[in-house]
């Protein structure tokens, strides 16, 4: 399965929002996706990302990262795939973001 993840900023900061947009190549047939982000360098509770179809594969999610006492903070993005034959995928990314 090949999959793009794409930001709506080059930079993430902490209590901006953000839109987050995955790829899907065409030939998968998906079904649903789902998503949290969870602080990889300090817990911070999971973040829901409520992912929208827009377009035939593409999907759009709203994400918003709190803040914290750190200056640069990483955050693991899970995102699970199901396609149409019921088969699950997941995969995770890391990416900073930063206090404004």
């Amino acid at each position: 399965m090949r999959i793009f993840v794409k930001f709506n900023r080059e930079v993430l900061l902490a209590e901006t929002p953000f839109t987050l947009t995955v790829y899907a190549n065409k030939k998968q047939n998906i079904k649903n996706i789902s998503g949290f982000m969870e602080g990889d360098n300090m817990y911070m509770g999971k973040v829901p990302l409520l992912f929208a179809k827009n377009g035939e594969h593409q999907f759009n999610a709203q994400g918003f990262i709190g803040s914290c006492g750190k200056q640069d903070m990483q955050w693991r993005i899970w995102i699970t795939f199901i396609e149409q034959s019921d088969k699950s995928h997941t995969f995770s990314i890391t990416v900073p973001s930063y206090l404004r």
